[in-house]
């Protein structure tokens, strides 16, 4: 089956280069390590972490309405559609994995399909802040797409998966190839047109255990450098 006889069509998506080495050792420098504590100085553990950022382009921030750079989710707008079309039967695997780690979050499409266009909501995805894979597979062939999503409703953010939660001492780690601060995120209008967008370097970490208060707490990241953080957790 040849590429250029299938036409993958993504809403909202942006095209990137992946990163297929799993967390190293070097990459460990370059990190937020936070640790949570409650009003009295207590770890907290098992907390979820979820993270909110914004893109900057060589825009100034404008994008033409012909460039979606990334996946948004709101209330209002639960769900994304994903199209794409097949010229013959095949066997077909719809993939949405974590950025960096390729972490498996869902499996959309796994089944042979006869030839024809198809439509796919991702409604049943509960996914946090974050970038991800769109892993397209059409027999031996394999098309990857890498999508930001963006969700500014924290009472939204919290009822999905997080990116991490603390451990039994109260410790998580994000590594910063896995918040996409640093790397270069090309975006791809249906005119052929380009842009260079990136992930601000400022970002509002939210942390979310039932019986405390929900946590928000502003953090400003040098991406060279890895950085230590302590969030206050509230009990109710």
């Amino acid at each position: 089956m040849k590429l250029n006889k299938i036409v993958f069509l993504l809403f909202c998506l942006i095209i990137a280069g992946c990163k297929n080495d799993p967390l190293s050792s070097n990459d460990n420098l370059r990190m937020l390590v936070g640790k949570v504590v409650d009003q009295y100085g207590n770890p907290v553990s098992n907390v979820d972490v979820h993270y909110i950022f914004t893109i900057s382009g060589n825009t100034n921030n404008k994008f033409d309405n012909s460039v979606k750079p990334f996946l948004k989710i709101e209330k209002t707008c639960p769900s994304t559609i994903i199209n794409f079309t097949i010229p013959e039967k095949a066997k077909v695997t719809l993939k949405i994995l974590r950025w960096y780690t390729r972490e498996l979050i869902a499996t959309l499409v796994d089944d042979t399909l006869n030839s024809g266009t198809y439509a796919v909501n991702t409604s049943s995805v509960k996914m946090t802040n974050g970038l991800y894979i769109l892993q397209l597979a059409i027999d031996t062939m394999t098309i990857e797409k890498v999508m930001v999503v963006v969700d500014l409703d924290v009472s939204t953010l919290i009822q999905t998966t997080p990116l991490t939660r603390s451990n039994s001492k109260g410790f998580f780690e994000l590594p910063y190839e896995l918040l996409g601060i640093g790397i270069p995120i090309v975006s791809s209008g249906v005119d052929g047109n380009s842009d260079t967008m990136w992930v601000s370097n400022t970002i509002e970490v939210i942390l979310y255990k039932q019986g405390y208060d929900v946590t928000s707490q502003s953090v400003s990241i040098c991406p060279n450098i890895g950085m230590q953080a302590t969030f206050i957790l509230r009990k109710q």
